[in-house]
């Protein structure tokens, strides 16, 4: 099942292995486009309300600069001075934070729109999806969240480069 959401854009639900995944795709290309989980599909839909109200605040010549972590590598973003919603993936940069990738997705805000719009009925038509819960709810401390990969991909790396920069405290 799939929902054009603009031009060339789509959203599609697709069962692979008895697991369900959404992926907003850029037709033809490998690229451009972000392959949800279950678990970071609920949690993106946790965060769509809020992602619309920094849409808004953008659209009102408000200063906005929002990036929230999706789960896995996924960041979503809202910035002023780009007239999209970007889902994009990040890496681990040597000098101590992370950098987005080439691989996403950036949604025009008529595309956003459109995705909004047709997640009910998505949800609707694989109501598996609405069990599933993300993996940050299946946490009992937090610990435990910053050795989950889909929590804290960076975990590692952060403490490696921590490591190197201050080697005694380790």
């Amino acid at each position: 099942m799939q929902y054009i959401i603009g031009e060339n854009r789509r959203v599609a639900v697709k069962k692979i292995d008895d697991e369900l995944f959404v992926i907003i795709e850029e037709v033809g290309s490998e690229k451009k486009r972000i392959v949800f989980t279950g678990p970071r599909w609920a949690r993106f839909l946790l965060m769509i309300n809020e992602i619309d109200q920094k849409v808004d605040l953008m659209m009102a010549n408000q200063y906005i600069f929002f990036n929230k972590h999706i789960g896995g590598k996924w960041y979503a973003s809202v910035t002023t001075g780009f007239k999209c919603v970007d889902l994009r993936q990040f890496y681990f940069h040597p000098i101590g934070c992370p950098k987005p990738t080439k691989t996403g997705i950036a949604l025009r805000l008529p595309e956003w729109r459109n995705l909004t719009a047709v997640i009910p009925d998505l949800m609707e038509k694989n109501s598996t999806l609405l069990a599933i819960q993300p993996c940050s709810h299946q946490h009992h401390n937090q610990e435990s969240e910053m050795e989950c990969m889909e929590c804290s991909p960076f975990h590692d790396a952060e403490q490696s480069f921590l490591q190197r920069l201050h080697p005694s405290m380790f």
